[in-house]
């Protein structure tokens, strides 16, 4: 990752990850950002329970690919937070 950038953008990145992995990524992001710099998450959010949405079969596909998973909002919060 780049030293020094004022933001960092990673998009359908962290959903290919389980959790200890997106950590590592999320990590090497955070060594390389200056004070100040921001970190841009673009990837799907996973609606509540019994609620359709878009994400959830795609959540599927990536557990089963390589691992990964779509989150909930809570879930990429606290990855975030660590």
């Amino acid at each position: 990752v780049p030293h020094g950038a004022d933001l960092y953008v990673l998009k359908f990145i962290i959903h290919d990850w389980p959790d200890a992995k997106a950590l590592e990524v999320l990590a090497s992001c955070r060594r390389a950002m200056k004070r100040g710099a921001a970190l841009l998450l673009a990837d799907q959010v996973v609606c509540g329970r019994n609620e359709p949405c878009e994400s959830k079969p795609s959540d599927v596909a990536m557990m089963v690919h390589n691992g990964g998973r779509n989150r909930t909002e809570a879930e990429y919060r606290a990855l975030l937070d660590s």
